[in-house]
């Protein structure tokens, strides 16, 4: 094990060992032990991994994302097609009345006492 590939590990996977290449965990391990700068890294980077295991950066970025979601969505339009027909709501009974009555199996209308 090498400075530069324990920094390249550490960088990568984090300071937690379970996270490391399997392959090399035990290189790391026993480099840690034998080199104080290695062990300063990883207690960085155990803060870091700290703060980003807290989530810190999710709780400032949510409300920023929900307001440009909130904004986003403000603009979109709502697709409703128009009815080529402009008929009042009588007009549009009576039609479906009427194509009740034609589809109807016996032929006969509502109150048709035939």
């Amino acid at each position: 094990m090498n400075d530069l590939r324990f920094t390249q590990i550490v960088d990568a996977y984090g300071s937690r060992p379970e996270r490391w290449p399997v392959a090399e965990r035990a290189a790391m391990q026993q480099y840690i032990s034998t080199h104080a700068k290695a062990q300063q890294h990883i207690n960085n980077q155990a803060r870091l991994d700290a703060q980003l295991d807290a989530d810190l950066i999710t709780d400032l970025v949510a409300p920023i994302l929900q307001h440009q979601i909130a904004l986003e969505a403000a603009s979109w339009r709502i697709y409703r097609p128009s009815c080529p027909f402009k008929l009042g709501k009588k007009k549009v009974w009576l039609i479906a009345c009427l194509l009740g009555c034609c589809h109807h199996p016996t032929g006969r209308c509502f109150g048709d006492q035939r």
